[in-house]
């Protein structure tokens, strides 16, 4: 999409919606709520109830072949979105990420970055998992980004965590899905 999204918060128990990030043009950590320029596509909270979301290094001609930058939102107590923090992708710069390098500093993907074909997989703030069409899925642990072998014989397919089971699934090519 060449738009900002607007990503809602909804309470099931009443269903109130209430707006919490997105539709503006900014793709750093001095965003706001309302400036932060958030791509449409996966989005995941972690155990902290931090969001997670892909920015675009472009705003204002975003395309699938410009570089992406994975983001992080922490939430404050009065459940409003609270400081933004750049989890990979920073360089803006398409490329393979190199293991063992700080995450933040490495390309989020290697060539297209369908944004709407994205997944991440929040554990928590220190360890996150990420796929992206096209591209061998990566977790990042402590801000530190690394290869992974999770479903390592396709590189189209979508992850989720089961925080329940403690299992990440992900689909792979070939229509077969399978736990970690």
């Amino acid at each position: 999409s060449n738009s900002a999204s607007k990503i809602y918060k909804i309470n099931l128990a009443n269903n109130h919606v209430d707006f919490y990030i997105g539709g503006g043009t900014v793709n750093t950590t001095s965003a706001t709520s309302s400036t932060i320029y958030a791509s449409a596509g996966s989005i995941d909270l972690d155990s902290n109830n931090n969001l997670y979301f892909i920015t675009d290094c472009n705003t204002t001609t975003p395309t699938y072949l410009t570089p992406k930058k994975l983001m992080m939102v922490s939430q404050n107590s009065d459940g409003t979105a609270g400081t933004f923090t750049e989890i990979a992708g920073g360089t803006c710069a398409l490329g393979t990420p190199t293991a063992g390098q700080p995450a933040a500093t490495q390309p989020l993907t290697a060539g297209t970055a369908y944004s709407s074909l994205l997944s991440i997989a929040a554990i928590n703030p220190n360890f996150i998992y990420f796929s992206a069409y096209g591209n061998s899925p990566i977790k990042i642990v402590n801000g530190t980004i690394y290869s992974t072998n999770i479903g390592a014989n396709s590189s189209n397919g979508i992850l989720t965590y089961n925080r329940s089971s403690n299992r990440i699934y992900r689909s792979v090519s070939g229509l077969s899905f399978g736990y970690f």
